[in-house]
């Protein structure tokens, strides 16, 4: 089994402003208008804590949407069965990881699908799979297809 590097396959622009979707973007905001709701309402005696708050609150959350960015990586095999065990390995992990399959898009392509209620999961966290007789190609999220190539090498 020979697997590649990891490949950032988002927009140049989104290292900037890491959005993918509307549907993102409403939920951050929805998310993020919600925590500073709260602090509001814990701190709003003393407005200085406020502000100093929800700056910190503003820079804690934008590493959500830079580790939701998809990336990619290959594993290429020698025989059929190699990459049907691997296949087997991937669903594995992923299922152990909090992922389920939602389509199975024919003999080619698999989607993987938060277990989480949506509204406490983004689209953007998916897996897609893309397999051939011997190849795959895995492209989701930054924060967890880096955990996953680490462990099909081990």
């Amino acid at each position: 089994m020979k697997i590649s590097e990891i490949r950032d396959v988002s927009r140049v622009w989104q290292q900037f402003v890491p959005i993918q979707s509307i549907s993102q973007l409403l939920s951050f905001i929805a998310f993020y208008a919600l925590i500073i709701g709260v602090v509001y309402l814990i701190t709003r005696n003393e407005p200085e804590v406020f502000g100093i708050v929800c700056t910190g609150a503003t820079v804690g959350a934008f590493p959500a949407l830079l580790i939701a960015l998809p990336q990619e990586f290959i594993a290429e095999f020698d025989s059929e069965r190699a990459t049907a065990s691997t296949l087997k390995e991937i669903d594995e992990l992923l299922r152990f990881r909090g992922y389920k399959t939602k389509d199975d898009l024919g003999t080619t392509t698999a989607l993987y699908i938060s277990k989480l209620p949506a509204a406490l999961s983004w689209k953007e966290n998916s897996f897609v799979i893309l397999r051939s007789e011997k190849s795959i190609i895995v492209r989701g999220p930054k924060g967890s297809v880096k955990w996953l190539r680490d462990r099909l090498i081990r």
